[in-house]
Order: C-alpha cells, then sequence, then structure tokens
C-alpha cells in the first residue's frame, strides 16, 4: 500500500496516520467473535503458556526453513518467544540477534538472555561512526517502504536484516505487548474523539514544527473501527494506526518473517480475558515466570532495566543511577552512551565529525531551500543544537521530512 503523507501530520507523529485503517489479520475475526469477557479461573495461566505454544507449533507448520533468528531486545515479548521456540525446535536451530550501543540496556539484557538459553548469538553495534550513512541509502529505504517512516530509525532494521541468513526465518515478537496489556489506557474513554485526542497527544513526535491551526486529529479515523465492547478506543487507535502504520512498516522489513502474537490460539486466548488482567501485563508475566523462571527472572526493560520481582522505585533508582554516571562522564569529555537509548545515540552523533553529521546537515540545508516549513529555520535549529540545546526530534523530523519529500512519500505544503 503506498501513500502520500501531508507535511504537517508527518511533523507531528514522525508516521503517515492515515495509511491503515485496518487492525492486523487476524484480530477482527477473533474480536467479532468473542462473547464476554471470561471470569478469572484458577487455569488462567496454565491456559496462556499452552495457547502460545500452540501458536508457536501453528507457524512452524508453515515455515520450512531449519533455521529460526530472533532479534532479541531488553523487553518480554522476544525473550518468550525465544523460551518456547527453543523447546519446539531445539538449540541448534536457533539463533539471535541483539543490538544496540555500547552500553545500552537492551544490547546488555538481550545479550544476557541469550547467553543464558545458550543459543548462537549476532551482536550488532548500533554506533552511528560505524555505520554507512549516505543520502542514497536513506532515499533508498524511504521508496521501498512506499509510506512516510521515520527513515533514521529505520537503518536498525536494515542493518538487522544485513545479518539474518538467506534461508532462516525471523520470529518477530510484533504486537506482543500491545496484546498483553502494555498500552491499556487508565481512561478507556466513553467517547471516540476523547480517544483520538489522547492518541495524538501521546502520538506527538515534534508539533513545536507543524502550523498553529494544524488539528491532529483530522488524519485519524472519523468513528470507532469497531464496538468498545470488544476493545477500547485507545487500543483501538494504537492496534490500527501506531502498529500498522509506524510498527509494522518500520520492522517487518524482512523477507520471511513470523509474528506469533498474531496466531489464531493466542489471539482468542489473550483478547478474551479480563482488562484487569491485562493491565500492566500482569497475566503475560505471570505464564511466563511461571514456566520459564531463570530467563524472565533476569533484568527486563519491562522493569527499569531490572528484575521483574525488584520493587519499581529500587529498580528506578539504580537505573538513574546509571543514567547519571553516563552524563558525568560526557561532562568531562568522556562519551558514554545514554543507556536508555538502544539505537543511535542521534543527538550526540549531530555534533560530531562523523559521516552522519555531514548527511545530516546537507538534508537541512536542502529542507531549508524548500521553504516548506514556515516560520522555521532549520539551520538555527541545528546551530542551537550544537551550542547545547537539545534539539534531536526536531532535527530528525526535518531530516526525515526532506527524505521523504524526495522518495514522494510527503506532500511538501
Amino acid at each position: 500500500m503506498s501513500s502520500t503523507c501531508d507535511i504537517n501530520t508527518f511533523l507531528h507523529y514522525a508516521y503517515d496516520p492515515s495509511s491503515e485503517r485496518s487492525m492486523p489479520a487476524p484480530i477482527p475475526t477473533v474480536l467479532n467473535n468473542l462473547n464476554s469477557r471470561r471470569n478469572q479461573k484458577k487455569n488462567l495461566v496454565n491456559e496462556g503458556i499452552n495457547s502460545f505454544r500452540n501458536g508457536i507449533r501453528n507457524k512452524l507448520e508453515n515455515t520450512t526453513s531449519n533455521t529460526h533468528v530472533v532479534p532479541l531486545s531488553g523487553g518480554l515479548d522476544s525473550r518468550a518467544i525465544l523460551a518456547v521456540l527453543v523447546d519446539e525446535v531445539g538449540l541448534q536451530n536457533v539463533e539471535t540477534i541483539t543490538y544496540g550501543t555500547k552500553n545500552s540496556f537492551d544490547r546488555r539484557i538481550g545479550t544476557r538472555v541469550s547467553n543464558k538459553v545458550g543459543v548462537s548469538n549476532h551482536v550488532i553495534n548500533l554506533h552511528p561512526e560505524e555505520t554507512n550513512w549516505n543520502i542514497d541509502k536513506l532515499l533508498e529505504i524511504a521508496k521501498k517502504s512506499g509510506q512516510a517512516i521515520p527513515i533514521l530509525d529505520s537503518i536498525v532494521h536494515e542493518k538487522i536484516a544485513e545479518v539474518i541468513p538467506d534461508d532462516a526465518t525471523v520470529w518477530s515478537g510484533f504486537m506482543g505487548g500491545e496484546l498483553s496489556g502494555s498500552h491499556l489506557p487508565s481512561d478507556t474513554f466513553s467517547e471516540w474523539e476523547g480517544a483520538c485526542a489522547e492518541f495524538a497527544r501521546s502520538q506527538a513526535f515534534s508539533p513545536e514544527l507543524t502550523a498553529s491551526n494544524y488539528d491532529p486529529t483530522d488524519p485519524l479515523p472519523d468513528s470507532p473501527i469497531i464496538s468498545a465492547d470488544k476493545i477500547n478506543y485507545f487500543e483501538q487507535l494504537d492496534f490500527v494506526i501506531r502498529q500498522q502504520a509506524l510498527i509494522k512498516n518500520s520492522i517487518l522489513q524482512y523477507e520471511d518473517v513470523v509474528t506469533p502474537f498474531l496466531a489464531q490460539p493466542w489471539l482468542q486466548y489473550i483478547l478474551n480475558v479480563p482488562d484487569h488482567c491485562r493491565n500492566d501485563r500482569l497475566l503475560f508475566k505471570n505464564i511466563f515466570t511461571k514456566y520459564y523462571p531463570e530467563i524472565f527472572s533476569l533484568p527486563t526493560t519491562a522493569n527499569f532495566n531490572r528484575p521483574l520481582y525488584w520493587p519499581e522505585l529500587v529498580a528506578k533508582g539504580y537505573t538513574g543511577f546509571e543514567i547519571i554516571k553516563a552524563k558525568l562522564s560526557r561532562s568531562v569529555g568522556i562519551y558514554e552512551p545514554d543507556p536508555l537509548i538502544s539505537q543511535f545515540p542521534f543527538g550526540h552523533a549531530f555534533r560530531q565529525d562523523w559521516e552522519i553529521t555531514k548527511v545530516a546537515y546537507e538534508l537541512l540545508q536542502s529542507v531549508q531551500e524548500r521553504e516548506v516549513i514556515p516560520g522555521k529555520d532549520p539551520i538555527s535549529i541545528w546551530n542551537e543544537h550544537q551550542r547545547g540545546s537539545d534539539n534531536t526530534d526536531l532535527l530528525k523530523s526535518l531530516i526525515q521530512v526532506e527524505i521523504n519529500i524526495r522518495a514522494g512519500n510527503v506532500i511538501k505544503y
């Protein structure tokens, strides 16, 4: 599907929310066939692991490869896939890929999980100085997508794709967290308009660059996708807009990719449990800590980079200490990446004499010459960043606007 995005919409969201209007298959079918949500049962955890295992088995029936690759982050979804997949096909047939900057939590935790399981692991160092940045490559990614997407972040998945064997099947955690309740809102909104307003607010990337009369709810659907008694309005927007238009188009770029959280057995199970079981992913965590305690007792980005059993405040304190330590190192001229940044540290990179810096400045000059953002001076925003202001998101938006304009994905005016 190809679409062209209004420039103000792209500046606000950093993707095109109007490019998708349907939920990932087969979610609508499952939701339409639900009756009433079941009450808590004693065997809900056992039923959950069986549903997920059956989902993995269903997906395996449709794969022919003997090599299975799991891109492994510091979160819980890829960890769950890895655990069950190893049970089903054996250690020798599973590989992992961990990625991030040298000190990032995602890379450190993902590597630790992989080592604990005992599978072969490939580590990708996401450092801007070690990545081939050029405008032709960025333009190639944008044209291949056919939609306005955050091109700079998509480079990560291009690097992952480069190390995946040609005959391998890639297992993605797409929709895992969302289905199990990671984005379950505290206010489920009784009115569609309220859900749209909150969604637009939560998805704002660089609203400072948009026109003063721009309404970010304009590109959102005019009415609900499905009845609110099936799934709340905010999650409808998340499933349809964010997951389909942003996440799917940014990360599902591999030749042979499997999405086990969208397998029918798991969907029928997880979408039929009461919301209090999905809140903070409670049921999901209970399932996998019971059946895979060794790897689910390891640190996770789902609890501020500490084990799930750590109290939240304590976990926050330890993570805060690591962040402060990295900042102090940078303040005395020793570069230490922020451990929360799992991908490229663009803010730092834009201030260095690296290839990405030259590419970024050339693209900013180009977007300035177009005069497509009235009242905004891209080069002044760049210069403020060089003097110490944090204009990272603004600069990324401007750079990505230029690439998407050249690719035909964004309307200039």
